[in-house]
């Protein structure tokens, strides 16, 4: 789309030490780079090359401030604090957006560092920023986490129409634009047709990390599940959340029913029933099936989208804080009545839409959104109204399974905190004895795969299946099939 809100080139000032990160700063700067950004990287401050003042200058014009903080704080300056330091402080005194990225806690093992450090470390941690956790041997994996956390940030710039480089010739259309009679920016529907349109072309972006083992995680769901739910008449109901992850498995659901069209050709399962809260994964799984006969008995919208992406353009849901729904149970929120009776009557209404007709119905979701890593600000952070509906479905004793693709799981640590916080809400005890539940995993293998089996298999006791497969380039992906023995007979079949 080429409007004036998607024109803009912004300035990120990558701050950084240089003797332990030289790789890790360039790998993001390059990723800046490609993502049509300008970076501003400073390697030689130690060396006198550059005064303070020119260095501030350079901070308050630039449009988002990016600090990788790794094993060292950097060299002193005068005042005693490392430059790295003064550049944070300085952002922060000039109100820039802040990305940080500080080492992981399994990269900080054995290392004794100064407790200017550590203290420096956990100000970042500490500062309600955008902040994400990183391996040291990880070099790709901080450049990924990167370009998604400055994906979003532009994004709300952009919105917002707040700084960035807009090209001469793109000024002048959109000042054309404006001159016109029926001024198309500030009418209300067609100013929100537009953030629509912008949304998807970020969507669209996002979709194009980790393809590999996404699809991975569908053909790997498929493969196990589809046999027996073929000749399983109980189940009558599929529900797919919306995700990147899940958009990939529609994708291979598609393929699998085109190859093995059996289940949807079978008279006993002509009242089989798709929906999803996706438009993308919507449109994916309507069109996707175009030539081949019969088509999907039946396919839903549900609920249907709000146009916002935190959910607050939902009636009396708009006075809800950024906080995720499971948050409320625990904490509470500063809600008015009315909005307290929307979400009651939305958790009724939904309650009943996944229990209707007594069928079984067995709901793929999206690990995105049960995470507590800052960072993960992504368009797949669920909104509260998908929030709500997820805590419906863990809620419903109904066959449940998530998936979850690598690069969730380079942040292995912050993953399982995610869970354990979610779950505790709902009562992980609960779920594992009275409801059928699965995690289906795709990771790169490194040396994390072994955490995540003995994350599932002896701390939650659940069977565990793995295989492996190849990228295009050679690379090996690690799946993972986690589930309780509620879920078996989706893995095994019915006994009969």
């Amino acid at each position: 789309m080429n409007n004036f809100k998607t024109s803009r080139v912004y300035d990120i000032f990558v701050s950084s030490t240089t003797k332990d990160l030289e790789k890790h700063r360039l790998s993001v700067t390059e990723k800046i780079t490609k993502l049509g950004h300008r970076p501003i990287a400073m390697d030689a401050f130690s060396s006198g090359h550059f005064t303070e003042e020119y260095i501030e200058s350079l901070i308050e014009s630039c449009d988002i401030f990016l600090i990788i903080l790794g094993q060292a704080i950097g060299t002193a300056k005068s005042n005693r604090k490392s430059w790295t330091q003064w550049e944070y402080e300085i952002a922060k005194l000039y109100n820039k957006p802040i990305i940080s990225f500080v080492l992981d806690a399994d990269s900080m093992r054995g290392l004794e560092p100064k407790r200017a450090l550590v203290k420096f470390r956990q100000e970042i941690i500490d500062s309600g920023k955008i902040v994400g956790f990183f391996n040291i041997a990880n070099i790709l994996s901080l450049r990924d986490q990167a370009a998604d956390s400055i994906r979003e940030t532009v994004n709300i710039l952009t919105i917002n129409s707040s700084g960035g480089w807009i090209r001469n010739e793109e000024l002048e259309k959109y000042v054309k634009k404006e001159t016109v009679p029926f001024d198309m920016v500030s009418n209300p529907s067609l100013s929100k047709l537009m953030l629509r349109f912008f949304d998807l072309s970020e969507v669209a972006d996002n979709m194009e990390s980790d393809i590999e083992e996404k699809e991975a995680i569908g053909n790997f769901i498929w493969r196990i599940i589809c046999p027996n739910l073929e000749h399983d008449p109980g189940i009558k109901r599929i529900f797919i959340d919306g995700g990147s992850t899940t958009f990939r498995v529609c994708q291979q659901f598609n393929n699998y029913i085109k190859n093995v069209p059996s289940y949807f050709h079978n008279h006993t399962n002509e009242k089989v029933t798709i929906s999803t809260n996706s438009i993308l994964n919507f449109l994916e799984l309507s069109m996707g099936m175009e030539g081949a006969l019969p088509p999907y008995r039946n396919l839903h919208l549900y609920p249907p989208p709000p146009i916002g992406k935190t959910g607050k353009t939902f009636g009396a849901l708009v006075n809800i804080t950024p906080e995720t729904v499971f948050f409320y149970e625990q904490n509470g929120w500063n809600l008015s009545e009315s909005a307290r009776n929307r979400i009651s009557k939305t958790t009724e209404e939904y309650t009943d839409w996944l229990r209707r007709d007594g069928q079984i119905g067995l709901s793929i979701m999206s690990v995105a959104g049960f995470m507590i890593d800052n960072y993960v600000q992504g368009p797949w952070v669920k909104n509260h109204l998908s929030m709500l509906l997820a805590h419906c479905v863990l809620r419903s004793k109904q066959p449940c399974l998530m998936v979850i693709d690598g690069r969730k799981w380079n942040l292995h640590p912050q993953t399982q905190q995610g869970f354990r916080i979610f779950i505790d809400g709902l009562s992980w005890n609960s779920i594992v004895n009275e409801q059928p539940f699965a995690f289906a995993i795709s990771t790169l293998i490194n040396d994390k795969r072994a955490q995540i089996v003995s994350f599932f298999k002896e701390e939650f006791k659940f069977e565990v299946l793995t295989d492996e497969s190849k990228t295009n380039d050679g690379r090996k992906i690690y799946r993972i099939f986690a589930f309780n023995k509620l879920f078996s007979p989706f893995i095994y079949g019915v006994k009969r």
